[in-house]
């Protein structure tokens, strides 16, 4: 008997079983009657509509509501049309429509070797396709726009607070540096409306920038209004007021896309670096002694980047790096563009005509495209041609050339020519990732738009961001380099101007190697660096600066480190014994050090961070004998409301981000980082790379023992500042073992039925016994058999019964509707 009941159980839950079934009730073991009708035939799913997650080739796709009619799943125009198909398999998957029932079905499954397999307890459909029919770009990684998601309307706040002070020896007056900056979001569709922030001790609070946005799939653009920079791959930024289409590279292939700048160097001191772009403040970071290197900025900052580092001891160091640069290289047939039309910023510039910008790159075939750019003016005018060749596995080179003609407020005139090339190129085979180089001359009468602009303005030596002078040549590269397990990465970036204006420099070089001696591990790092301030004071001789750091650090388990470590700024030496350490439980890491300063004087300082559930906090000081003190701290986050309720981070990184709803509070989402839904059962992702796919998992071990949580976390593609939404299936609640009873007999094989969640949860088993899961006084529960239905009746008794099986009245209802 035993043996038999185990075969009927088997043939219950063993899906690769789709032929028909009869049982012979008589074998099972019930004192009621035995309902096994819906057991019959295989992954049986009654007529009707039910909301399904799509999976293509065990990838989720969307989220659908699918008809079932005889057991069969009718797939919609619409669903066809969303899956990753190339052209010759949506020609073939479009001939299978059916006619049978008056709305149109797709049998797909009619192709050879594809495949459709529901399983309505998981709430899912898995539809298995061929990959010569499968989209070329979406088998790389490359997602089709049909499958974007520009989420849900919601305001949030991206803060950051950062406290920074120091007192030097002989002062009694501390100097203090307390900086707030970040950015007010509201999504509302597809539209993208952002206030950048920021203030000081040192100055009063402003909105540096009011814009909207919104991205053009059809095109593959996006269209910026508002106070913005003004973004170029040929000319130099500017900040502006005024609207501008273009195509945006996230949308591309990841080949086709430009670099990340990369900010580095070394520090005698604790020190807090701030990276501006025209005044305006992209990013505040508080550093350890030693070398640093900052290198998640974002693509969009275009043009030359101004770094502010300020040390503990009072020594403060400008210095500037080139922000990203893209080569004009179009795919094929393809157009890339963009059209900018405005004013300068008047808080900015003395001087504000309008303007009107395009530019415009034509892809001829896989290896050769054509650009062509101009920028006009009512006194200014500016024309481009250009080209862009790919070299394949050798990497990609543009050229251009570039004339300007310009009228002063004096009524002089100057016209000149600039020349342009840029290269890039990744050969891993030699482990060569040259992220861009290039190379700009420019002849002594050619002004960029924004070298016109500035001779307007009278410069003011008390501001250290003052507009370019005329600029004779530029050259900048970055490169990234491996020998063996050996790595390094070099940048250099030169200016030099006509006239009597100093020239401006900067190199950067990082290397890394791992080493084991008698079993013991050890990393080997060393940085050195050289840069002139002479922008800061462009026609005055400014000394330069150079340091280099020499370290070696000692992994002590897997979670804590000693490293001992050599610094040099501008000939002044220490040397540094620290002990850091991390644990990933809470979220926390810290750091202490022991620090002496050629041999003349000893310091001491420490750091730790950690991150809670609504905000990162850092705090930190140094102490150094005969010379400063100096402490530190910060604050950043998230807060977003919607109409799901109030989310928040730690985090606050990254345009796009997904709000995760589960309905019950300490469920955590392996993301970007470690979030746990808060009181309202929401979590907030942050850091959401648009335009590909989301990889977002559920912590199973961590969940607390009166929850469940029934569905995974899918994947989206979010449009860039899109605010997405998942929800998730869980449940808070005891489980126990329950004796269900009913006016009516309830059989064997009767189905156990969540009304809230419209989901399954189970099966009756024998002597009407069931095992529920996440039960509370709000459940609603149902029991379904044949044509008859009861509910579940829960109250405060049964759930602080201490009984091995419960009994649970189940009351007679209407009709339940899945």
């Amino acid at each position: 008997m035993r043996c038999l009941l185990t075969g009927v159980i088997l043939a219950l839950f063993i899906p690769s079983l789709s032929f028909a079934t009869n049982f012979n009730n008589y074998f099972i073991r019930s004192e009621n009657n035995v309902d096994l009708s819906k057991f019959s035939k295989a992954n049986f799913i009654e007529d009707g509509q039910y909301q399904l997650n799509v999976y293509i080739n065990s990838e989720f796709l969307t989220t659908e509501r699918i008809l079932f009619n005889n057991n069969e799943p009718c797939l919609s125009e619409s669903l066809l049309a969303s899956l990753p198909l190339s052209n010759k398999g949506y020609e073939v998957y479009k001939k299978t429509v059916s006619s049978a029932t008056n709305t149109a079905c797709y049998e797909i499954d009619q192709v050879s070797y594809t495949k459709i397999s529901p399983n309505l307890g998981k709430t899912r459909i898995d539809i298995a396709i061929p990959q010569k029919y499968i989209a070329k770009e979406y088998k790389y990684g490359f997602v089709p726009d049909r499958l974007w998601d520009d989420g849900i309307s919601a305001l949030y706040l991206d803060y950051d607070i950062n406290y920074f002070s120091s007192q030097q020896q002989g002062i009694s007056d501390w100097s203090n540096d307390l900086s707030t900056y970040g950015t007010i979001g509201l999504n509302s569709g597809a539209y993208r409306f952002r206030a950048n922030y920021q203030m000081s001790n040192n100055y009063s609070g402003e909105l540096t920038s009011l814009y909207g946005y919104t991205p053009l799939r059809k095109i593959k653009s996006k269209l910026t209004f508002g106070n913005t920079q003004y973004g170029s791959d040929i000319y130099d930024s500017f900040r502006m007021t005024g609207i501008r289409l273009q195509s945006d590279d996230q949308m591309l292939p990841s080949n086709l896309r430009g670099y990340s700048p990369i900010v580095s160097g070394t520090v005698s001191t604790n020190a807090v670096i701030t990276i501006r772009q025209q005044g305006d403040i992209l990013r505040v970071v508080n550093v350890n002694a030693g070398p640093y290197l900052i290198d998640d900025l974002s693509q969009a900052h275009k043009g030359t980047l101004d770094v502010e580092v300020k040390q503990a001891d009072g020594k403060v160091l400008h210095y500037q790096v080139n922000g990203a640069d893209v080569l004009y290289l179009t795919r094929p047939q393809h157009l890339r563009y963009s059209v900018s039309a405005g004013v300068p910023r008047s808080d900015t510039y003395d001087y504000k005509p309008a303007f009107f910008s395009t530019e415009a790159a034509y892809g001829l075939n896989n290896y050769l495209s054509v650009f062509s750019a101009t920028l006009l003016s009512k006194n200014y005018q500016s024309y481009t041609l250009g080209t862009g060749v790919n070299f394949n596995a050798f990497g990609a080179a543009s050229v251009d050339v570039t004339s300007a003609k310009a009228k002063f407020s004096d009524h002089n005139t100057a016209s000149g020519m600039s020349y342009g090339i840029t290269y890039n190129t990744t050969l891993t085979s030699l482990g060569l990732g040259l992220r861009v180089a290039g190379y700009r001359f420019s002849q002594e009468q050619y002004y960029e738009f924004e070298e016109y602009l500035g001779t307007y303005k009278k410069i003011n030596f008390s501001n250290p961001y003052v507009p370019n002078s005329n600029r004779k040549d530029k050259k900048h590269i970055a490169l990234t380099q491996r020998f063996g397990s050996t790595s390094a990465y070099i940048s250099f970036t030169s200016n030099k101007y006509w006239g009597e204006r100093s020239k401006s420099s900067r190199y950067d070089i990082n290397i890394s190697h791992p080493l084991k001696i008698n079993d013991i591990d050890l990393y080997l790092t060393a940085n050195v660096y050289r840069s002139s301030e002479s922008y800061l004071n462009p026609y005055s001789s400014v000394g330069d600066d150079q340091g280099w750091s020499l370290g070696v650090s000692i992994p002590i388990g897997t979670s804590h480190t000693v490293s001992v470590q050599t610094n040099s700024r501008s000939n002044d030496y220490s040397q540094t014994l620290a002990y850091s350490g991390h644990d990933k439980e809470e979220g926390s890491n810290y750091r202490i050090a022991y620090d002496v300063y050629e041999g003349e004087s000893n310091g001491v300082s420490g750091n730790y961070n950690r991150d809670l559930s609504a905000v990162s906090t850092s705090f930190g000081g140094s102490y150094k004998t005969n010379s400063y003190r100096q402490i530190n701290g910060n604050m950043s986050g998230t807060a977003l409301l919607s109409e799901h309720g109030l989310a928040y981070s730690a985090l606050n990184t990254g345009a796009s981000r997904i709000l995760i709803d589960s309905g019950v509070p300490d469920v955590t989402i392996y993301g970007s980082n470690h979030e746990k839904t808060n009181v309202f059962g929401l979590a907030l992702v942050n850091g959401v790379t648009p335009y590909q796919k989301s990889h977002n998992t559920i912590d199973f071990k961590s969940l607390p023992e009166d929850i469940e949580v029934l569905s995974s976390i899918q994947s989206m593609v979010l449009t860039e500042g899109a605010i997405g939404y998942q929800k998730i299936t869980a449940r808070k609640g005891q489980n126990f073992l329950a004796l269900f009873n009913s006016e009516q007999s309830i059989p064997f094989g009767a189905i156990v039925f969540d009304e809230e969640l419209k989901q399954e949860i189970g099966i009756v088993g024998q002597n009407s016994t069931a095992y529920v899961v996440g039960i509370n006084i709000d459940s609603k529960i149902s029991v379904l058999w044949e044509e008859n239905h009861c509910q579940l009746a829960i109250n405060e008794s049964i759930l602080n019964s201490d009984e091995v099986v419960r009994s649970i009245n189940c009351i007679k209802t209407s009709v339940i509707k899945k």
